[in-house]
């Protein structure tokens, strides 16, 4: 494993391992999804994938070639956020309580449509709630913060590909609810450093 002060690092072996195993149960569960709801206009509202923009599910699905075959590279974390928030489909309403601080930019080396999927699959979960939440997307050190001061229960259904295209990337996904001090909710997406080459 690579060591990076004190931090322990996988080696690219270990992450494909892990990264192959993870994407083979997102693979099932989309695949399963996808039966479940194929055929009816109830799949595409729940999904909320617009007839303009790119099947994120076809996406995802192309993936069945081993995962040492799949495109990674260097991002900065700041526009890959604004790339998906300028093709998710907001209504007017959840654009007044969308704020964005990015300021604090970091790069990142990760699968983009996958990137994409699971920030769709986040924001679908938080705006499927009865009243529009005021929701923030915050840039700390390697970290993604997407909060929201009103309690938004996520189902684990959403959070666990989610979780596992988090593992490919090598990082971590933590969803916290009622803390006493900050927001009511928050999902933190921890993404590894970039070792040096």
């Amino acid at each position: 494993m690579a060591v990076l002060g004190k931090v322990y690092l996988p080696t690219y072996d270990q992450l494909a391992l892990w990264g192959t195993l993870a994407l083979l149960v997102l693979l099932l569960f989309i695949r399963a999804r996808r039966r479940r709801y194929q055929g009816t206009e109830r799949a595409r509202t729940l999904i909320k994938i617009p007839e303009v923009h790119t099947d994120l599910l076809a996406d995802i699905l192309q993936a069945t070639k081993p995962l040492a075959e799949v495109t990674f590279t260097t991002h900065s974390m700041a526009f890959c956020i604004k790339e998906v928030l300028e093709e998710y489909p907001l209504t007017p309403d959840q654009k007044t309580k969308l704020y964005r601080d990015l300021g604090q930019d970091f790069k990142v080396r990760l699968a983009y449509p996958y990137f994409k999927y699971m920030l769709y699959t986040l924001l679908n979960s938080i705006y499927e709630q009865e009243k529009t939440p005021e929701v923030s997307i915050a840039l700390t050190k390697q970290q993604v913060h997407l909060q929201s001061e009103q309690v938004v229960s996520l189902s684990e259904a959403a959070l666990m590909p989610c979780r596992y295209i988090m593992l490919v990337f090598g990082g971590a996904l933590h969803y916290k609810l009622k803390q006493e001090e900050g927001p009511a909710t928050e999902v933190i997406l921890q993404f590894p450093p970039l070792l040096e080459p």
